[in-house]
């Protein structure tokens, strides 16, 4: 399941959220410099990709195309979009989002939305994948001063153990979807029993994580001079700066977390109708 529960990288989701509360212009325009829309239909690819995976190693390769659209309505970029910014107009804080906004639609803002979202889409690709994590071994074995920036950029957004948070969350909660659903074994399985069995696998999850956050941001990055980088880490230590990277995870850890059980109750769903 490591596609499905994988949550390494600073905007990443694979869900929708039942939020009631109301986007707010101001909101809107940080998402808006963000280029979120585009980010989420990234997302919505990688998203087919995991299904894949569940319907070999979950559903026996049986799930077929209506499976697929299965996974494809819960990771639905448009209404993922909707919802997601709901949930964040709800969790940024109203005085920082003019001066979020200011800086992401800076130049240096601008080159590096657009180098994140160009990195996020290479990824797409196996082989690319398999070559930056490589290459970013290199980095971090050659002892090179760029992979020093990005550990003081990752240190600052606290994206390793945050990501880590949002995972073990959504773990629990595809699990619960399995017990809704039925799965086999999950059926009289215990929160205590799910808790204890993602909390678990917590070790190989943060080590995965904190690959693919490093590879992602070393090749996302790689393109930066080092001013730029160090624009963005000052950026970062900012009242706005954490307020905005503490909004976008409370945001997306929402949204992934409802999507999570809505996944695992589909994976019940499917296995228990071939069953009958």
């Amino acid at each position: 399941m490591r596609s499905v529960l994988r949550f390494a990288c600073l905007w990443f989701a694979l869900a929708l959220v039942a939020g009631a509360a109301q986007a707010s212009p101001r909101s809107d325009a940080v998402l808006d410099a963000l280029r979120v829309g585009e980010l989420l239909a990234i997302m919505e690819t990688e998203s087919a990709a995991s299904g894949e995976e569940l319907n070999d190693s979950m559903l026996g390769g049986s799930g077929g195309a209506s499976w697929l659209e299965t996974v494809r309505q819960i990771n639905d970029a448009q209404r993922m979009e909707r919802e997601l910014r709901a949930a964040f107009a709800e969790a940024m804080p109203d005085e920082h989002t003019e001066g979020a906004t200011a800086f992401l639609t800076s130049d240096q803002g601008e080159k590096i939305i657009e180098l994140e979202l160009s990195a996020r889409e290479a990824l797409l690709d196996p082989a690319i994948d398999d070559m930056n994590q490589a290459a970013m071994r290199e980095l971090r074995e050659s002892g090179d001063p760029r992979f020093a920036m990005i550990t003081r950029f990752v240190e600052v957004n606290n994206l390793v153990d945050a990501n880590v948070a949002g995972a073990l969350t959504g773990n629990v909660a595809f699990l619960r979807g399995l017990r809704i659903g039925g799965f086999p074994g999950y059926e009289r399985a215990s929160d205590s029993d799910l808790i204890a069995e993602v909390w678990a696998r917590e070790p190989e999850l943060r080590s995965e994580t904190e690959d693919w956050v490093y590879a992602y941001l070393t090749l996302a990055y790689g393109p930066l001079e080092d001013s730029d980088l160090e624009t963005y880490i000052a950026f970062s230590e900012t009242e706005t700066g954490q307020a905005l990277n503490g909004a976008l995870f409370t945001a997306f850890d929402e949204v992934f977390t409802d999507a999570s059980q809505s996944l695992g109750e589909a994976v019940a769903r499917y296995l228990t109708a071939e069953e009958i």
